[in-house]
């Protein structure tokens, strides 16, 4: 039997669809504000480039350390966009299993956002880049 994959049914494929149809809706509730699909949408773009510019080949793994909130969700859907797999890592975990993860896994990166900074560069240390997405140009 041979897998044919339809990518009009991938999950970043149907996001950008309901994103281009609903680009003013509110795609997340914060406690900071709403976030729009346009919004979301542009910052997983800026985030899956930052992946590209950072890795040496085109990422296939990519971890994820992140409490819930937008910057997940919008990781989550760059990564996707990529064609990558992420991989969720939760800091409640420990160090050692997660750092059991990484070594495990050997992703192209990590991503995280500043308050996971100082946890994510020592469990990455120094093997794949760290990308602090709620810091990003």
């Amino acid at each position: 039997m041979t897998l044919v994959m339809n990518p009009s049914k991938l999950i970043a494929t149907q996001f950008e669809v309901i994103a281009g149809k609903h680009a003013d809706n509110v795609a997340i509730h914060t406690a900071n504000g709403d976030i729009t699909y346009r919004e979301l949408d542009r910052t997983s773009n800026r985030i899956a480039h930052a992946i590209l510019n950072a890795c040496k080949s085109f990422p296939e793994r990519v971890c994820l350390l992140f409490d819930q909130g937008a910057d997940s969700i919008a990781s989550t859907l760059a990564v996707l966009k990529l064609g990558a797999v992420f991989i969720p890592l939760d800091a409640a975990d420990g160090s050692d299993r997660i750092h059991k993860l990484i070594d495990d896994c050997e992703p192209s990166a990590l991503l995280t956002t500043t308050n996971h900074e100082n946890l994510a560069r020592k469990l990455a240390a120094g093997s794949v880049p760290v990308l602090c997405v709620d810091a990003l140009d």
